[in-house]
């Protein structure tokens, strides 16, 4: 039980922050909350641009990545 425990643990620090978020967004479409789910799919994408479609663990999202992120946001926004 307690490897179990410690297997489930280890999963949820070391997944991913596209495959986690697709997870949201289906779940959001199977309890019908089309509009929200297609502001996260939205979200998604940026994010995925931002990082030129490479992945990044959950764990290693810090104020730094959002920083950048909020700095590349703003430039895409002028450019646009």
């Amino acid at each position: 039980m307690t490897s179990i425990k410690v297997k489930s643990k280890k999963q949820k620090t070391e997944q991913s922050l596209f495959h986690f978020m697709q997870d949201i967004i289906t779940q959001l479409k199977l309890l019908n909350r089309v509009r929200t789910s297609e502001t996260y799919a939205a979200t998604l994408n940026s994010f995925m641009k931002f990082r030129d479609r490479k992945d990044i663990l959950l764990c290693e999202i810090d104020s730094d990545t959002m920083m950048l992120y909020e700095a590349w946001l703003k430039r895409w926004w002028l450019i646009v």
